[in-house]
């Protein structure tokens, strides 16, 4: 597959060990409708792009809002009727969607799942916008904690969000496809390792692919 080339203007990660995500930005009375995931996208976005700054946004989750799917799965078995706020919060583009509304932006905004492709598939649908004339791409990926249910067939790593600002200025990077080795990295040791390249303590960053790893490099 041939290299696609982005910049990275702003960045920000959150991880677990950073502890609960800061969701100052959010007016008390909505603050408690936000599911786990939702804050901690919050939490980078607004780290990243200014309260009323209007940007194109790629987002990206693999397993987007399991916890709440789940509960409903459970619901329906048990016959219980289920809740609109719960069902809101399910959809997959549920969280762009309350991160629009949060911030009044109207911007176009894309949900994409796309398994451990799930950030190469967002850089390149960010690089299509910035191709297309979009002057900044407001990309965010973010996965919550598997639940118990899941965590037989599933790796938990303890979930992630993070958030670039895409661009002309800033950092230059590349990525393509590479041979699948046993020190790529996947899902939350993926954020940190990226987190190391854009801190300048890496030079690469190798993530796991469903079918080969993708190679996340500094430029020159």
């Amino acid at each position: 597959m041939a290299e696609v080339r982005f910049s990275v203007s702003k960045w920000a990660t959150w991880l677990p060990e950073q502890g609960a995500p800061r969701i100052d930005v959010v007016p008390p009375m909505q603050r408690r409708r936000l599911s786990p995931l939702t804050r901690s996208v919050v939490d980078v976005v607004s780290r990243v792009i200014g309260p009323t700054d209007c940007v194109p946004t790629v987002y990206v989750s693999r397993h987007g809002e399991i916890i709440s799917s789940l509960n409903m799965l459970r619901d329906l078995a048990s016959a219980t009727p289920l809740s609109p706020t719960a069902f809101s919060h399910s959809v997959h583009n549920g969280v762009v969607g309350q991160l629009s509304m949060l911030r009044q932006d109207a911007s176009e905004a894309v949900a994409l799942a796309a398994g451990h492709d799930g950030l190469p598939s967002a850089l390149f649908e960010a690089a299509g916008l910035l191709a297309e004339g979009a002057p900044q791409v407001l990309l965010i990926a973010a996965d919550e904690a598997l639940p118990v249910f899941y965590q037989a067939t599933a790796v938990d790593d303890g979930g992630f969000a993070l958030a670039w600002l895409l661009g002309a200025e800033g950092t230059r990077f590349s990525i393509h496809s590479a041979d699948s080795t046993a020190a790529s990295a996947a899902g939350t040791e993926a954020a940190r390792t990226l987190s190391r390249l854009l801190l300048g303590m890496a030079g690469e960053a190798r993530l796991k692919g469903e079918r080969h790893d993708w190679l996340v490099k500094r430029s020159a």
